[in-house]
Protein backbone atom coordinates (compact mmCIF):
# COMPACT_ATOMS: atom_id res chain seq x y z
CA UNK A 1 0.00 0.00 0.00
CA UNK A 2 1.02 3.05 -0.73
CA UNK A 3 -0.11 6.51 0.78
CA UNK A 4 0.96 10.17 0.22
CA UNK A 5 0.97 12.82 3.24
CA UNK A 6 -1.94 15.34 4.74
CA UNK A 7 -1.59 18.86 5.83
CA UNK A 8 -1.89 17.22 9.28
CA UNK A 9 1.30 14.41 8.81
CA UNK A 10 4.76 14.93 10.38
CA UNK A 11 6.52 15.79 7.44
CA UNK A 12 9.92 16.10 8.94
CA UNK A 13 9.72 11.98 10.39
CA UNK A 14 8.23 11.02 6.86
CA UNK A 15 11.13 12.78 5.14
CA UNK A 16 13.44 10.89 7.31
CA UNK A 17 12.16 7.32 6.35
CA UNK A 18 14.90 5.40 4.68
CA UNK A 19 14.09 5.05 0.97
CA UNK A 20 13.63 1.69 -1.23
CA UNK A 21 14.85 1.14 -4.35
CA UNK A 22 12.06 2.79 -5.86
CA UNK A 23 12.45 6.11 -4.05
CA UNK A 24 9.60 5.17 -1.58
CA UNK A 25 9.89 5.89 2.31
CA UNK A 26 9.58 2.47 4.40
CA UNK A 27 7.26 2.48 7.12
CA UNK A 28 6.95 -1.25 6.69
CA UNK A 29 7.49 -4.12 3.95
CA UNK A 30 3.97 -3.41 2.51
CA UNK A 31 3.41 -0.02 3.69
CA UNK A 32 5.43 3.10 1.74
CA UNK A 33 5.30 6.91 1.66
CA UNK A 34 5.01 8.06 -1.59
CA UNK A 35 7.04 12.19 -1.07
CA UNK A 36 5.31 15.06 -2.70
CA UNK A 37 6.44 15.11 -6.38
CA UNK A 38 7.50 11.50 -6.14
CA UNK A 39 6.12 9.41 -9.70
CA UNK A 40 6.39 5.68 -10.16
CA UNK A 41 4.63 3.27 -13.01
CA UNK A 42 2.63 0.56 -11.65
CA UNK A 43 1.88 -2.22 -14.55
CA UNK A 44 2.04 0.19 -16.98
CA UNK A 45 0.03 2.98 -15.14
CA UNK A 46 1.66 6.20 -13.84
CA UNK A 47 1.00 7.89 -10.81
CA UNK A 48 2.38 10.45 -8.67
CA UNK A 49 2.52 12.21 -5.38
CA UNK A 50 1.22 15.67 -4.65
CA UNK A 51 3.67 18.41 -6.37
CA UNK A 52 5.79 20.78 -3.83
CA UNK A 53 4.05 23.65 -2.76
CA UNK A 54 4.66 26.88 -4.35
CA UNK A 55 6.00 29.36 -1.85
CA UNK A 56 5.89 33.01 -3.35
CA UNK A 57 9.01 35.17 -3.46
CA UNK A 58 8.61 38.39 -1.98
CA UNK A 59 11.36 40.73 -2.78
CA UNK A 60 11.73 43.28 0.15
CA UNK A 61 12.86 46.96 -0.95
Amino acid sequence: MVFIDGNHDVHLDLRALPLNSEGFGVIMEQLLYSRRGHRWQLDGVRFGGPALPRVPVTVQK
